[in-house]
């Protein structure tokens, strides 16, 4: 566990996925009020090597649905492509990775999503299962997971959960000793995931967050094409800015702190900078 934690710093250039914002009221003449929605279309990034900004990742969208994200390698040209199916309800029920192999499907109880089956090649890779306490996450639980070493692109959590918690998370996992007993517990403070308690095998490792009080256009990924459906936040409200995460090896506390800060344009993050111990990483986000 301790081997596997400190290397988290490294990760947090994983894939994410695309996400609409809660909208946000603005103060008008009497009781009329200022909506205003921005969904992503470009996501730039810079490793603070030297090598600058580049383009990262293109989302296409067909009015409110989106259809497609493009992602692009560090020479511009599109490493891989996710496509985005949904239910007759409007929420996202399967999301394929053609070139690939890959495909994420969700399973839903009403507005609650319950199942997380990731598939290589048609083979079932991964079952994962959501437990629920007053309307939020509390448990995510493998259930299943095939013996295999196909390194996957797709990570099932992606779309639940703020990007830092949810590339933590299934790196965590792909890199678990034993990963019999293997789930985290979420705590809530009101719409922002506080704190997310890792357990491998009987081993804790606890995940402490801080956020602003800006709007996170990653947020409630999975409903927002529901809106008459689902009322419910899936991932967190506002944006992380610290990020601690706490494990214990041989009866010693280890921490590894990241820190996060932000450019805005209004309530809406333009520019999102990460630093740790070791790296440096920006992003750059344009809206439509």
């Amino acid at each position: 566990m301790k081997r596997v934690l400190m290397m988290l710093s490294l990760m947090f250039v994983a894939t994410f996925m695309a996400c609409k914002p809660e909208p946000t009221p603005e103060p008008g003449d009497g009781d009329d009020l200022v909506i205003e929605n921005k969904k992503i279309s470009k996501i730039y990034f810079d490793n603070g090597l030297g090598s600058g900004k580049r383009l990262d990742q293109v989302w296409i969208w067909d009015n409110e649905q989106l259809k497609k994200i493009e992602y692009y390698s560090s020479n511009n040209t599109i490493s891989y492509e996710e496509y985005y199916t949904y239910n007759e309800k409007g929420q996202v029920s399967r999301i394929d990775n053609y070139a690939d192999g890959e495909q994420t499907e969700y399973s839903y109880n009403g507005d609650k999503i319950t199942k997380a089956k990731l598939y290589y090649d048609g083979e079932l890779e991964e079952d994962w299962r959501f437990t629920y306490e007053n309307n939020k996450i509390t448990k995510i639980e493998l259930v299943f997971e095939a013996k295999s070493s196909v390194k996957k692109k797709m990570n099932p959590f992606a779309n639940l959960l703020p990007f830092e918690t949810a590339d933590l998370l299934y790196h965590v996992k792909n890199n678990a000793k034993n990963r019999n007993g293997f789930y985290y517990e979420l705590t809530w403070d009101n719409d922002n995931i506080s704190k997310i308690e890792i357990v491998e095998d009987g081993e804790r490792a606890d995940v402490d967050c801080k956020y602003d009080d800006k709007i996170n256009p990653f947020n409630n990924f999975m409903s927002i094409y529901a809106e008459y459906y689902v009322e419910e936040f899936y991932g967190s409200k506002n944006n992380i800015i610290q990020m601690v995460c706490s494990f214990y090896e041989d009866g010693d506390n280890y921490n590894e702190v990241t820190n996060y800060s932000y450019s805005y344009e209004g309530d809406y993050p333009i520019v999102k900078r990460m630093n740790d111990s070791v790296l440096n990483y920006v992003w750059y986000y344009e809206y439509i």
